[in-house]
């Protein structure tokens, strides 16, 4: 993680330096600026792209919710802190919560569902560059099968949690976060069912 730190820093700075003589001595178009923010964005894409697959390899991270789609057709706009698949070694956590004024199960208007990690497999990049985890969850209130892709060249990621005892699935697409790297307090863990 330091190491990636380390090394967005140097891209910034050389970067920084690199555009600096060209700020002093005429204006950029808007051109030369829109491809100065497109590379700088192509630098941050590919190092939060190397944090998700360190944090996913490590087996500690977070696939923090940006859009749900349930059954095929219904998609929901969550709140991220509040909606969210939590990998911790062999535990896991898988949260959904509409916030629609209703308590839920979770008593966020959703549920919550804990459960150890089984049967991991996965973690090479295919011919497109995605890296694709599959996983089953068990616990007292959740079996299910969970495979989880990251997309090529950042930290975005679609989850497929299909539960073993009914036929709907859910599709979560949302950002990997490397679970040490980020703030857990901002996310909001709802009741879990025992």
């Amino acid at each position: 993680m330091k190491r990636i730190i380390f090394l967005l820093m140097v891209s910034i700075v050389g970067f920084s330096i690199i555009y600096s003589q060209d700020l002093n001595t005429k204006e950029l178009s808007k051109k030369e600026k829109k491809a100065i923010e497109k590379r700088k964005r192509e630098i941050v894409d590919s190092l939060e792209h190397k944090e998700a697959i360190a944090a996913m390899q490590k087996g500690y991270y977070v696939l923090m919710a940006d859009r749900i789609m349930i059954k095929g057709r219904a998609y929901m706009s969550p709140t991220s802190n509040m909606n969210f698949i939590l990998v911790q070694g062999d535990k896991a956590v898988i949260q959904l919560a509409a916030n629609n004024g209703r308590s839920g199960l979770n008593g966020m208007g959703g549920i919550t569902v804990e459960g150890n990690v089984t049967g991991l497999k996965g973690g090479e990049a295919d011919k497109k560059g995605e890296i694709t985890y599959s996983f089953g969850v068990t616990g007292p209130a959740v079996s299910a099968q969970v495979q989880i892709t990251l997309y090529k060249d950042d930290n975005q990621a679609m989850a497929i949690v299909s539960p073993n005892f009914w036929s709907g699935t859910m599709t979560v697409y949302g950002k990997i976060v490397p679970y040490e790297g980020m703030d857990y307090e901002k996310a909001i863990k709802g009741t879990t069912i025992p």
